[in-house]
């Protein structure tokens, strides 16, 4: 059987609803435990204030899977759902408040040793039931070739210790481990780029 062919695109607003559900249903984290409000609201921030980049996989006009990329981790998160009291106030309407109290609790309290300077994959997901496709390393080669052509010479990303998975994928695809973070947790990985080590696609 022929290999579906995958296409890499870049998403916008209007696709907003399907990364969404994407997200929710295939990765964990902080914004995932408050709920699928609070994600659609930092998404559609982020689109808003232009400060994320999405780029979609898309396989026979379905999408299978999407990266996020940013320049300012730290910004992004602020301005997409702390950039003031009425915006916190509403994450209070909108969110599960346990997740919520423990996230800001954690901002307080100086938890996010974990956020590094310079360009960062914040995200990247792939449908269940579309993994070991070569999407992943698809939608890398896309954000490595972006990042390139705006002169950036590395980028980083967290992960959670426990996700030996998604660790084992980055280091196959040139990262290296240069922090762990034991506050949350997290290791941080980082990968050079150059013309030589660019993910190939499959």
């Amino acid at each position: 059987m022929r290999k579906q062919e995958l296409q890499v695109i870049k998403a916008t607003s209007e696709n907003l609803q399907k990364i969404v559900i994407l997200h929710y249903d295939n990765l964990a984290g902080d914004l995932v435990d408050m709920g699928p409000a609070v994600l659609s609201e930092f998404y559609r921030k982020g689109f808003v204030n232009n400060n994320i980049q999405v780029y979609m996989g898309v396989v026979e006009d379905r999408i299978s899977g999407f990266a996020v990329i940013t320049d300012n981790e730290e910004s992004t998160f602020r301005k997409n759902l702390y950039s003031s009291i009425w915006a916190v106030l509403r994450l209070f309407i909108i969110a599960r408040k346990r997740p919520l109290i423990k996230t800001i609790l954690r901002k307080f309290k100086g938890g996010d040793e974990g956020v590094d300077v310079g360009p960062s994959l914040l995200y990247l997901a792939i449908d269940k039931h579309l993994r070991c496709n070569g999407l992943g390393r698809k939608l890398l080669n896309a954000i490595e070739l972006k990042l390139k052509n705006n002169s950036e010479t590395k980028y980083h990303l967290q992960v959670k210790c426990e996700n030996s998975v998604a660790i084992n994928f980055y280091m196959n695809n040139g990262f290296i481990e240069i922090r762990y973070v034991p506050e949350r947790e997290l290791i941080v990985l980082e990968k050079e780029l150059s013309i030589t080590n660019i993910t190939k696609g499959h």
